[in-house]
Parts: structure tokens; sequence; C-alpha cells
């Protein structure tokens, strides 16, 4: 999921990552003017390539007091990408955590000056009430002087973002179908990744992207965690995802 998840990052319909890097390239630097023995902490930190612009506007001599700490569910994924971000800035102390941020916020370490991150469009995947939830239970975690970096996905075009959730290399597709492998490997189901099409549009009224998986024929699916097998009907669909676009009053 997190190799779909970071090749969906570089396909040519998916503007956001490309959007967020340019614009972290424009105001890095008015973020970190003067700010020494810093503590960059990244929920959900995917690939490091965000955290890596920021970092690069400190500068060399100042490396030895930032320390980075990435917070992410997929320990190989945080392997693979803290494996890279060291070799790229070797004097930096880097400080992975496992961990699902959502509602593991205690950790976070609090010996320096803080700048909490939340890149990417991950908040559009919370309601409207989670969000607040996540964000009061941000600020009680946060002290005086931190500071909140904050990515939001806004709304534009219903083509634009249609494209960007139905590329032509069905790469989310794959993303979105790999939900099932997931269960059947938790959950010890037999869902038939096969059987289901991905199934993405915009909601314009709710200003949000909605990703379904739509079978395509009846079956059934069983699991010995269930008390009965789960029906499915040709064309009835799993909502997997919601991608909440904001507008300025929104946020």
């Amino acid at each position: 999921g997190s190799k779909l998840f970071e090749d969906i990052t570089h396909l040519p319909e998916y503007y956001l990552t490309r959007t967020e890097q340019s614009i972290l390239h424009e105001v890095a630097p008015q973020i970190t003017a003067g700010l020494k023995s810093l503590d960059f902490i990244e929920l959900g930190s995917g690939d490091c390539s965000k955290i890596a612009i920021l970092i690069d506007s400190i500068p060399v001599e100042d490396h030895d007091s930032t320390r980075y700490v990435p917070v992410d569910v997929s320990h190989s994924a945080l392997l693979k990408s803290t494996g890279n971000l060291s070799k790229r800035f070797p004097v930096i102390k880097i400080h992975g955590v496992v961990a699902d941020f959502m509602s593991q916020l205690d950790f976070l370490p609090n010996q320096s000056e803080r700048i909490i991150c939340f890149f990417g469009s991950t908040m559009g995947n919370l309601s409207c009430e989670q969000s607040l939830r996540f964000l009061i239970s941000l600020r009680e975690n946060m002290r005086q002087g931190d500071m909140l970096l904050l990515g939001l996905d806004m709304v534009k075009s219903k083509n634009m973002l249609e494209r960007a959730y139905n590329d032509d290399q069905q790469i989310t597709a794959a993303f979105n179908k790999n939900i099932v492998n997931v269960m059947n490997h938790l959950m010890h189901t037999d869902f038939d990744p096969d059987g289901f099409s991905h199934l993405a549009f915009y909601d314009e009224e709710k200003c949000r992207i909605e990703m379904h998986l739509a079978a395509l024929k009846d079956m059934e699916v069983k699991s010995p965690y269930f008390p009965e097998n789960i029906t499915f009907n040709k064309g009835e669909t799993i909502c997997t995802e919601y991608s909440h676009k904001y507008t300025s009053e929104h946020i």
C-alpha cells in the first residue's frame, strides 16, 4: 500500500504532491529563518520528500542541532524513507516512530522548539468532526511557541479532481483494491480483488472525492471472525475513502 501510494504521488494526474512541494520551496526559508535546536515532527511521513525541502533551507552548520521525527504506521516505509534521508543529511538526528498519530500523540518529544508538519491531503480523509477532534488533541499536546504546518487541498474543477483519482495507469485503482488484500491478510476473509472495480467521483455538494469498490458480480465473503457471510450484490459498493477539499471559509 505504501509503495502504491508513493507511485501515485508521481503520476501526472496527481497534482497534490508537486503543488505542495512547489509551495514549500517558496516558503521554506521564511519558515526556518533564525530557528536553531529544532525538532521537525512529521505526521504520516511517507517518502520524506517534503520535509527534505525544509531541512534544505537550514544552514549546514545548524544541522547538528536539528532532529527529524517521522511518524507513520508503516514500519517498512519508515525504514526506507529515513534511510534515504540520513544519506542526504548525514548530520541531522533522525528518530522514527511507528504509531497511529490519530490516537497516539502523547509520545511527541518536547525537548526543543518544534514544528509539527501534517502535509498532503491526509486531513481531507477525515470528516469535519474527526478533523476537529484531531486538531483539539494536537493542540493539547503542543506547547507555547510550537508551530503547526498544515497542508490542505483546495476546491477546484470537478474534471481536475476526478482525473487525479482516476489515473490512466490505474495505479489508484490498484491502491484502492489493495484494501481487500489487507482485509484478507488481517481478517482471513476471502475477498476476490478482481471481483471489484475502482470507482472515484467528486461530490460537489459535499466538496469531497469519494472512492468506492464496486462489486462486478454477486458474491459472498466469509471470515472466521464473522458470525455469518457478507453478501454483495452486483453493483453494490464499499466506500473506502473520502478526500475532502477546502475553501478558505472551510479552513
